[in-house]
């Protein structure tokens, strides 16, 4: 009898153990979530972008590059222009880094609001360069 109720109790605790063991939901490993960045830029005028270039350092170092939530269209032209690296200056990257090898890709500041899947793995860090004026539109960054 002793041994029926030892093995019951180490069962039970197996159980216990394996029910506390976190898990990813769907394909996702814990941890590997995108997190957004970025929300709420909705000027030229933002601290979002260094004037009058317009650039600004997303993120710095490998990483994913998720998407990006266009919240709120916005007007007067130009596009959202994507690159793996930390800076736009040429001199001050690798020569094997030239802007077409870096350009991850673009969207109209006039673009319909909704999510642009990029899921583009980063090996130098994210670059938005604003190459339009007036109002931006409103966008969430979502990263890795």
């Amino acid at each position: 009898m002793k041994k029926y109720m030892w093995f019951s109790l180490v069962v039970l605790v197996l159980v216990l153990v394996a029910s506390q063991v976190p898990r990813a939901d769907a394909n996702t490993a814990l941890g590997g979530e995108y997190a957004p960045v970025g929300t709420g830029y909705s000027t030229t005028t933002s601290p979002l972008f260094n004037l009058p270039a317009k650039v600004s350092l997303i993120k710095s170092g490998r990483g994913s590059f998720g998407s990006v939530n266009v919240l709120e269209t916005g007007s007067g032209g130009g596009d959202f222009e994507f690159y793996d690296a930390t800076t736009t200056n040429i001199n001050l990257r690798a020569s094997s880094m030239a802007s077409s090898s870096i350009f991850l890709g673009s969207i109209p500041n006039d673009a319909t609001a909704r999510e642009y899947a990029f899921d583009i793995a980063l090996n130098n860090g994210l670059v938005m360069v604003y190459t339009g004026g007036g109002t931006v539109a409103t966008t969430t960054i979502n990263l890795r």
